[in-house]
């Protein structure tokens, strides 16, 4: 496994809430705390959030960050590509990107 630091960006489109997305993660064993403002997937180590941008409002799209710091690109990588299936299989866009820390790209995920 290699081990360089990463972090993801990218967006979610979808006009429900952020517990109705958390349920619909959960349904994909993909399981997360739903704050006010944000969800947080129990792993890999609570580091994957999806939120409000800027808190503006539920209405916005949501902002996926990832921190990778210190975690395999490959775990990075790999729940990235669960996220991204169970978008998918819902017909809900997004666009979610995998950057080292040199903020080179290393993988784009979308909607197919």
């Amino acid at each position: 496994m290699s081990t360089v630091d990463s972090f993801v960006q990218g967006t979610v489109f979808y006009g429900g809430s952020l517990a109705e997305l958390g349920n619909l993660l959960a349904e994909h064993g993909l399981h997360a705390t739903v704050g006010p403002w944000a969800l947080r997937l129990a792993e890999p180590a609570s580091r994957f959030e999806i939120a409000y941008v800027g808190n503006v409002s539920p209405d916005a799209p949501f902002e996926v960050s990832v921190d990778g710091y210190g975690i395999s690109l490959e775990v990075i990588s790999e729940w990235c590509e669960r996220v991204a299936r169970c978008l998918r299989d819902r017909g809900i866009r997004f666009e979610m990107t995998h950057f080292t820390a040199d903020q080179e790209e290393i993988r784009d995920y979308e909607e197919a």
